[in-house]
């Protein structure tokens, strides 16, 4: 069953921004232990925590949740690898 569909851009800069500006303190707030980890076991985190973010904005467009209701940024959590690429 298809609750909804939902899209999401972001700009990688404005994450990196707000990684640089409050570091760890916007990290825990918005990823799970997991995606944290994962973004920063590469040598630029940045995308890799832009691409989740932008997937957990989707998820809640997709579920159709007004303003996060009854929802925080860590019920959503992006596994496994979102670019495609092999390894």
């Amino acid at each position: 069953m298809i609750l909804g569909i939902g899209t999401d851009i972001i700009e990688n800069h404005r994450i990196g921004e707000v990684y640089r500006r409050y570091g760890h303190r916007f990290l825990n707030r918005i990823f799970t232990e997991e995606e944290i980890q994962y973004a920063e076991s590469h040598e630029d985190p940045v995308p890799y925590l832009a691409a989740r973010f932008a997937v957990k904005e989707a998820a809640v467009k997709a579920l159709n949740i007004q303003g996060g209701q009854g929802i925080s940024w860590k019920d959503v959590e992006v596994v496994g690898k979102i670019f495609g690429k092999k390894q």
